[in-house]
């Protein structure tokens, strides 16, 4: 895992603190059958903004559910077959975030695997 040192934000620690717990669980229950998981928690700053992301390797998810999968109980098909889950982490996720005004998705411009943004101010 790589992680890089991401700035202080105002908002609640403990909700920003679930976030994340959610975000890389999610990322190392979900990796690729046949290699270890390889997970990067990283930031980009401008002037009065940050966005945080984590980013993973692994089973990629599809346009059409970058979406759903923010939805209570939904959970992408190629995870079903991959891994346990509820399909809760990513829901509560969102609401954690809606909670601190800003929205979180899945950026689809990564090669392979799966980079979910949060905007934090």
């Amino acid at each position: 895992m790589r992680l890089s040192p991401l700035p202080r934000v105002a908002g609640d620690s403990s909700a920003l603190f679930r976030v994340f717990v959610n975000l890389l669980q999610n990322a190392m229950k979900d990796h690729r059958p046949t290699t270890p998981p390889v997970i990067a928690v990283t930031e980009e700053m401008g002037e009065g903004w940050v966005v945080a992301s984590v980013v993973d390797d692994g089973i990629a998810i599809t346009p059409s559910d970058r979406v759903p999968v923010f939805d209570k109980r939904y959970r992408v098909p190629a995870g079903v077959t991959q891994s346990d889950g509820d399909g809760l982490g990513l829901a509560t996720t969102h609401r954690l975030v809606a909670g601190m005004g800003v929205t979180i998705w899945v950026d689809g411009r990564v090669e392979r695997g799966t980079a979910i943004r949060i905007p934090l101010v």
